[in-house]
């Protein structure tokens, strides 16, 4: 369940933070309890709403903005600094001009798009203008001279080691409190502020769509008596933890979730979301079903796996990329058939890889890997590659970016397990051919009503 952070309104706003800042609606029209939201007859309301937009990225807008915002508040009272309205007159247009240019769309018809506060919009230019002014002073650079990001990264630095400041965990906090900047406790209800702004209603539309279809997909489960285990979420995020790269595997699995505008809460609110629909679409797949794909596809169940070597070429022209033509396509089919034919009299069929392919793989004699393998050009290559007897070639196969000739290199043959020890796997691909669909007709069956006009 994600949400787009693309705005180019607050990213001009406030150099010192990569997230997009924000602005609120005012408290009258945002009362706690508006239902937002029916699904089968359960109440999505304001407050469910606001505290699934906290879950999600309440932990991105208090790392990458509230903290920052609370030390230029605290410096600015500390230094009596004050910002004329004058100047912030000034910004505001400056910036006006600059969303004109870059979105078509000016100041204030981009806060229209938001749930937008003019005050708190004013406040944050006003702390934008404090924040250039005092790493001016404390840097010593010359007015005309532009403020560089490492000035202001190297600024908040010197500000954070300074004040030592205490940002305690979520779970240590008091009830409603999002972050602790010093002694200020900052209540949740600032960050709902910000992220009213970070957000269109367009794209609060679609969070609130996707919050109705993980409660409908709760309520089929808990119907059903699906439980999702602990276990079960873990297992499904583990790709997620455990990234082969050597970079990443030194970040944190929060960190990437937060560079990304996510918290680990949300991935595990998808992660939910997914198991339950897999389990509903599993109870409708009776055993008849599951015999009949795994007698359809034995060999991929049981193991045999096939090495491959390939001869491919192309629709366009490898140096050009250029589209051949019908006819040029054509002859590349006959070239094909003719290699295989010597091949099979004979010829090298590594050497016939490194004169005529046209992929990467000319330069490994056409070696592509063992198969079955998923992907598309898995799906394409899997059942022909495990019907072929090892060294035996295959006529050649067209995908949507050429021609294929295959030879199997390698035939391993299929392990002793049987039907009822791949039951479970038949069953998962099952799934995932049959959960789009299944779940569209779902949400025309439910009865679920959205009130976007009360965001």
């Amino acid at each position: 369940m994600t949400v787009s952070h693309r705005s180019a309104l607050l990213f001009s706003i406030l150099a010192f933070s990569t997230f997009i800042s924000a602005a609120s609606l005012s408290g009258e029209n945002r009362s706690s309890e508006d239902v937002l939201a029916i699904v089968d007859g359960e109440a999505i309301t304001r407050s469910d709403f606001e505290s699934r937009l906290i879950r999600h990225f309440g932990e991105v807008a208090r790392e990458k903005f509230i903290i920052y915002e609370k030390y230029v508040e605290q410096e600015m009272t500390d230094r009596g600094l004050l910002i004329p309205e004058q100047d912030i007159d000034e910004r505001i247009e400056q910036i006006s001009k600059i969303s004109v240019e870059e979105e078509g769309k000016t100041i204030d018809q981009q806060l229209d798009e938001r749930l937008a506060d003019r005050a708190l919009f004013r406040h944050l230019i006003r702390l934008e203008r404090a924040l250039i002014k005092m790493v001016r002073q404390d840097r010593k650079i010359e007015e005309g001279k532009p403020v560089r990001n490492k000035d202001v990264v190297d600024w908040f630095r010197r500000i954070r080691l300074r004040r030592k400041s205490v940002q305690e965990r979520r779970q240590y906090l008091p009830e409603g409190v999002i972050v602790r900047v010093g002694e200020e406790m900052v209540p949740d209800s600032h960050a709902i502020d910000l992220l009213y702004l970070v957000f269109t209603r367009d794209e609060l539309g679609r969070f609130l769509k996707d919050m109705t279809e993980s409660l409908l997909a709760k309520q089929m489960a808990a119907a059903a008596g699906i439980e999702i285990r602990n276990r079960d979420l873990k297992e499904r995020m583990e790709p997620v933890h455990k990234v082969d790269d050597p970079i990443v595997d030194k970040i944190s699995f929060e960190k990437i979730l937060n560079a990304a505008g996510e918290s680990v809460e949300a991935a595990e609110d998808q992660a939910l979301f997914e198991l339950q629909k897999e389990g509903l679409v599993r109870l409708t797949i009776p055993e008849s079903a599951l015999k009949e794909e795994f007698d359809k596809h034995r060999d991929w169940y049981l193991g045999k796996t096939v090495r491959l070597s390939q001869i491919f070429i192309g629709h366009s022209d490898p140096n050009s990329g250029r589209p051949r033509s019908k006819k040029e396509r054509d002859q590349a089919s006959i070239t094909l058939v003719r290699i295989k034919k010597e091949v099979e009299d004979g010829a090298d069929f590594d050497r016939m890889a490194y004169a005529y392919s046209e992929d990467s793989s000319s330069d490994r004699g056409g070696d592509i890997g063992v198969f079955p393998r998923l992907g598309a050009i898995g799906e394409l290559l899997n059942n022909p590659a495990l019907s072929l007897k090892q060294g035996e070639l295959s006529d050649p196969i067209e995908s949507g970016e050429g021609y294929h000739l295959i030879k199997a290199v390698k035939v391993k043959s299929r392990s002793g397990r049987k039907f009822k020890d791949v039951t479970d796997r038949v069953a998962e691909d099952l799934v995932r051919v049959k959960i789009a669909s299944w779940w569209d007709e779902q949400l025309k069956k439910a009865d679920i009503r959205v009130f976007n006009e009360k965001l």
